[in-house]
């Protein structure tokens, strides 16, 4: 359960992304030898754009960033 939570507050987070202020974007797909797969989307802001940003699931802190 968790890790929908988690999921949907990425997506949440993306939905509300201004495009206009991003520097760059980077879509990550990885395949393992054990067959699981990993997908990641990163996003860079410029540095004086950056600002603290707390990510929490029912309470708990599950992503800080910093500037």
């Amino acid at each position: 359960m968790k890790n929908e939570a988690i999921l949907k507050q990425a997506i949440e987070l993306l939905k509300e992304v201004n495009t206009s202020e991003l520097e760059t974007v980077e879509i990550s797909h990885t395949k393992y030898d054990d067959g699981s797969i990993g997908f990641s989307v990163d996003l860079t802001y410029p540095a004086d754009e950056v600002t603290e940003t707390i990510i929490k699931v029912d309470g708990e802190v599950v992503s800080r960033s910093e500037k």
